[in-house]
């Protein structure tokens, strides 16, 4: 295991293992990512018989999920993925269109839910459109071919979106991330290949985590 694979080790089964995402909570983030594939808003009863909990019990959950998105009705509307158009498409085969709170996001989706998605995002460097295409199995047809990943691994990640999210881009280029290295020294900037072996490893900690809880 290198440097990098050590440091984000450490950060997933310690900060984000405890956020809002961690615990019993990943069954909900989870459920919610699944439900919003249809390109609809989920309701909180659709969210309860998906998770085999009551909807008192959900709504406490989503209570305490500062990065949930839900619409006036109470349906929910994005975590993690969206409804809302954020800088990162997620298209799926069947067309549509979604997207994502952060670069990561969109190279662990795939091989957790089975699918293959259409990902196109913007350099905040250069301006340059980013896309790609990601399976279960990898990521390929990546343009621009050096395009990177960052990842950001803040030891409060309490608040998800705010803390993590929104700082996860991709780059055109090593070159063209630079600026994010240097005004977030903790982080990691990443070839896209290896991005998807980190989300990977987001999604396993988490469901570690989960198990671990609900034995408690």
């Amino acid at each position: 295991m290198n440097d990098i694979s050590k440091r984000f080790d450490t950060w997933l089964s310690t900060s984000l293992a405890d956020s809002e995402v961690g615990g019993g909570a990943w069954t909900i983030a989870r459920s919610i990512q699944k439900l919003l594939l249809d390109g609809k808003p989920v309701p909180v009863a659709g969210l309860a018989a998906e998770t085999g909990r009551s909807v008192e019990e959900v709504e406490q959950a989503l209570e305490a999920m500062p990065s949930v998105e839900r619409e006036p009705d109470g349906t929910v509307v994005g975590f993690g993925l969206s409804l809302r158009p954020t800088p990162h498409r997620y298209i799926l085969d069947n067309g549509t269109v979604l997207y994502a709170y952060c670069a990561m996001d969109t190279l662990a989706f795939p091989p957790m839910f089975g699918h293959t998605a259409i990902v196109e995002s913007t350099c905040p460097t250069t301006g340059e459109t980013i896309r790609m295409t990601v399976s279960p199995d990898g990521v390929s047809n990546v343009e621009p071919a050096a395009a990177v990943v960052s990842q950001a691994m803040p030891s409060d990640a309490t608040n998800v979106r705010e803390s993590v999210c929104k700082l996860g881009h991709f780059y055109a280029s090593s070159e063209a991330a630079k600026p994010w290295r240097e005004a977030h020294p903790d982080g990691v900037i990443v070839p896209v290949a290896k991005g998807f072996k980190l989300g990977g490893a987001i999604v396993t900690t988490l469901e570690k985590h989960e198990t671990s809880s609900n034995r408690r």
